[in-house]
């Protein structure tokens, strides 16, 4: 238990250094810790501390010059070198973490990895580091981002482009905690008694993805215009209907320009009263998540939106913009979720969604709004393609008008 002790606590410690995250995201989980790996994103190997299991117990390997790793042998002989080659001018010691090496010395071994791996940044990720540890204000790091960037006569533009949007924010949790009505990705639905599970024309049920109680979304700014404030939202589409190893819809053969019946979207008023329904037969239903909504500024993830087609743009400024964009998604990515990645899979009510691979050129010809975007998620077992999303639109006019008509979903992996 002591050993364990000391391999969370120096992991936490890892973590504390400015622009540091888990090698794959999110929050350290202590029965995760003697796994972790700690890294600079960003940068080639950058890993400065990872937790590894040997015959003769658990190690820490961390980047070291070999100096000082001659240095660090002298004093503890079961400091070793690993079998990691040299690059960039540095070498990799495997330090027990059974309490032979104290505490405040393995703190200066991580400390003096962190900047090993640190100095490897171009100063645009050392930058962003720095924004990311600053107070958080969205507006703040787009303005900052603005300047970086020489797009300072575009200011005014990219401002009026950001959007309000709601990240919805899971975490671990199942149908038996949460309570009727709650917002939550994946689980059963609650319905009323007079909304049956629908179906598509084949027959075969659709599959429940979430829902969203409207009352609960931050109501400062208007996330997708004509969305009732209050209510709940419950959407089923054949999207859902996934392959044997759950990453792979097996959407129909035919009529996916028009996708007319996938996807069946319900608002159950707030005097309704609510039911949690059991998946009919031949629907595997995730596990549930429940959600924190998080009110947040989207800004387009292409220059092919049409709202920023419509500024005029040249070349050169385009290009700056994606930049910024992916610059801003990071940073946002690095507060909420602990990953400094701009393609961090997430969850979005309105706003702008994120592309993984292109923009869909079928939307130019479209009349919708962006509604919902359902990211992987291991809270809920949900993986689109490798690590992906998909991405919900509606008829404007009609959500305008309070119906969602003509839904239209487009699926991009990771």
């Amino acid at each position: 238990m002591a050993a364990e002790n000391l391999i969370y606590d120096m992991v936490l410690y890892a973590l504390e250094q400015n622009g540091a995250q888990l090698r794959f995201g999110g929050e350290l989980r202590e029965r995760e810790a003697n796994y972790a790996c700690v890294r600079v994103p960003g940068v080639s190997w950058g890993d400065f501390f990872e937790v590894d299991l040997k015959e003769d117990g658990y190690i820490a390997k961390m980047p070291v010059s070999r100096i000082k790793l001659l240095e660090h042998q002298e004093k503890y002989r079961s400091i070793r070198m690993t079998s990691w080659k040299e690059r960039d001018g540095h070498v990799q010691m495997a330090v027990p973490l059974d309490g032979s090496v104290p505490r405040e010395e393995l703190k200066l071994f991580i400390d003096t990895a962190y900047q090993i791996v640190l100095r490897k940044l171009d100063p645009a990720s050392l930058y962003l580091i720095e924004l990311a540890n600053m107070a958080y204000s969205e507006l703040n790091i787009i303005d900052r981002l603005i300047d970086f960037h020489y797009l300072q006569d575009c200011r005014s533009v990219i401002h009026q482009i950001a959007r309000p949007a709601v990240l919805l924010r899971t975490m671990i949790s199942n149908d038996a905690t949460i309570p009727i009505g709650t917002t939550k990705i994946g689980g059963l639905p609650d319905l009323p008694s007079n909304k049956p599970w629908p179906t598509f024309k084949d027959g075969k049920p659709h599959s429940f993805l979430a829902q969203i109680n409207l009352t609960d979304i931050p109501s400062e700014e208007k996330v997708v215009e004509g969305l009732p404030t209050e209510g709940l939202m419950s959407l089923f589409s054949v999207w859902g209907r996934m392959a044997g190893n759950r990453n792979e819809s097996k959407v129909p053969d035919q009529g996916w320009m028009e996708q007319l019946g996938w996807t069946v979207i319900y608002h159950s008023a707030p005097n309704e009263s609510l039911k949690r329904v059991c998946s009919p037969e031949g629907v595997q239903p995730f596990p549930a998540a429940l959600v924190e909504p998080i009110q947040i500024l989207s800004l387009p993830n292409s220059h092919l939106e049409q709202n920023i087609i419509a500024v005029g743009w040249n070349e050169s400024e385009c290009e700056k913009y994606d930049e910024l964009q992916s610059d801003y998604r990071s940073i946002q990515m690095a507060h909420w979720f602990k990953d400094m990645s701009s393609c961090k899979s997430h969850h979005l009510l309105g706003g702008y969604a994120l592309f993984e691979q292109r923009y869909p050129e079928e939307l130019s010809n479209r009349n919708a709004l962006m509604l919902l975007q359902l990211g992987s998620d291991d809270n809920a077992e949900m993986c689109w393609g490798d690590g992906g999303e998909i991405i919900f639109y509606a008829d404007a006019d009609a959500l305008r008008n309070g119906r969602f008509e003509q839904i239209w979903g487009i699926c991009q992996g990771g």
